[in-house]
């Protein structure tokens, strides 16, 4: 998340913003609800994205390099294991 107009900076300071996000859904019947805490993105982390568009390549770069920007990723472990798939009208979703 960043300021849409100038500067355009990471809002990450933890005195306004909080990230929160979660991962909830049923599989085999039983309800799970896992909390995921994120981080600005590492190298380590950019090196599992998947090739990107040679379009969208520009920007990825502009996102990485510039200090004050980057993306915020997650500790997918910590959910470990769910799926993405499904509607709420399934067993599994």
């Amino acid at each position: 998340m960043e300021d849409y107009y100038a500067p355009r900076e990471l809002k990450n300071n933890p005195e306004y913003i909080k990230w929160m996000v979660r991962v909830y859904g049923i599989k085999d019947g039983v309800p799970y609800n896992h909390h995921i805490t994120p981080h600005p993105c590492t190298d380590e982390d950019y090196d599992t994205f998947y090739p990107i568009e040679a379009a969208s390549a520009g920007f990825l770069s502009e996102m990485r390099n510039d200090p004050k920007r980057g993306f915020m990723c997650l500790d997918w472990d910590e959910a470990d294991p769910f799926e993405v798939w499904g509607t709420e009208n399934q067993d599994n979703h």
